[in-house]
């Protein structure tokens, strides 16, 4: 309670299953510090024993992170790389901390909070609400604001104790606050712009179009046929086995490139408007992810392309997520999206248009 606890060395290994069973066991005990929930447990006669939270600072290393955009952002990510630490300087830190010197520090923290604890308990909440929003950086998920705001909480209390006990003088300590609050901020855009990389409908759309990339789907015309435009990025190729399976005839067909379908259809284009079947994407990147595997449902992903504005259409007899449509000679239930956002979707940010 109310000191560090170190959990060491997260190294998911062994199989698929040995892998999630590690992936699980640290998103219900991370999950549950970052909730502030203890594990509900059951008595002999079904009532619910008093669930017990964690209540102490927990320090995570490990060479992975947890899965789960909901999971990361209840925790502050700290990446090291090799020559990221003054080795010279941690040498100094293992001398002082096998002489005791942190935990005399800590202890003497303690000592000093104990008597105030009550009253640091009480305004806490209060404070986190009228400094949070220095932490609210754009596109930063609410929950990993308030770690933010609580940290520097925490170093600020614990700077004030260092002045009582004349460990710091007044500009000392002043000067520190602020550089470790910009320290925070830098860490705290970092995982923003990390977490960006990783949200699961950015995942969906780079994997979709690496199935169509590598043959693995294709997306065909409203007729069936090659699309009229970009085929190559639509997963069709070049064949040069006469005439292409699905594509018509026509006056002086001999004369024009022959192209051929990959993988399953995925779904259909016209311009921008792009037609997904939301089983068959859904079941192509899940393979493409492999053993990490796709963290949405096909109702999640639903509703996730909704919320954030992807759908260009949705059903009007009821607000569902798929539009009705006639391709190929039958009606289909699908999702409606703009092409170019998942064309563009693997693109560099600086990349020029499609070839």
């Amino acid at each position: 309670k109310d000191t560090v606890f170190v959990i060491d060395d997260f190294v998911p290994a062994g199989s698929v299953s040995d892998r999630a069973r590690r992936h699980r066991d640290a998103d219900r005990v991370l999950r549950g510090q970052g909730n502030r929930a203890g594990r509900s447990r059951m008595r002999c006669d079904a009532s619910l024993r008093p669930a017990k939270r964690s209540r102490a600072l927990v320090l995570c290393t490990g060479e992975e992170l947890p899965r789960g955009e909901s999971l990361t952002a209840r925790f502050l990510t700290l990446p090291v790389a090799p020559g990221d630490v003054d080795r010279g300087q941690l040498s100094a830190c293992q001398a002082d901390a096998d002489a005791g010197r942190y935990a005399q520090a800590l202890a003497a923290f303690l000592h000093w909070l104990a008597p105030r604890y009550a009253k640091v308990q009480a305004g806490l909440r209060d404070e986190v609400g009228a400094i949070r929003g220095e932490f609210a950086l754009a596109g930063a998920h609410g929950r990993l604001v308030d770690v933010g705001a609580n940290l520097f909480l925490g170093l600020r209390a614990f700077l004030r104790f260092a002045q009582e006990r004349g460990g710091l003088a007044p500009e000392e300590a002043k000067a520190l606050l602020g550089s470790c609050r910009c320290a925070l901020l830098q860490a705290l855009g970092q995982q923003v712009q990390s977490q960006h990389e990783s949200d699961p409908i950015q995942q969906f759309f780079e994997l979709l179009v690496s199935c169509l990339a590598s043959g693995r789907g294709h997306v065909a015309g409203l007729d069936g046929n090659v699309p009229r435009d970009q085929p190559l990025a639509w997963g069709w190729r070049l064949s040069d086995e006469g005439q292409a399976e699905g594509t018509p005839w026509r006056p002086g067909a001999d004369e024009r490139p022959h192209w051929r379908a990959q993988g399953e259809r995925a779904g259909w284009v016209e311009g921008d408007d792009l037609y997904l079947d939301p089983t068959v994407a859904m079941n192509l990147v899940q393979r493409a992810a492999g053993e990490e595997g796709f963290a949405l449902s096909i109702r999640s992903l639903r509703r996730r392309l909704k919320e954030e504005g992807h759908l260009q259409g949705t059903g009007r007899a009821r607000d569902t997520s798929s539009v009705r449509i006639s391709v190929s000679g039958a009606r289909r239930s699908v999702l409606h999206l703009r092409a170019s956002t998942v064309l563009d979707s693997a693109q560099p940010e600086d990349a020029g248009p499609h070839g």
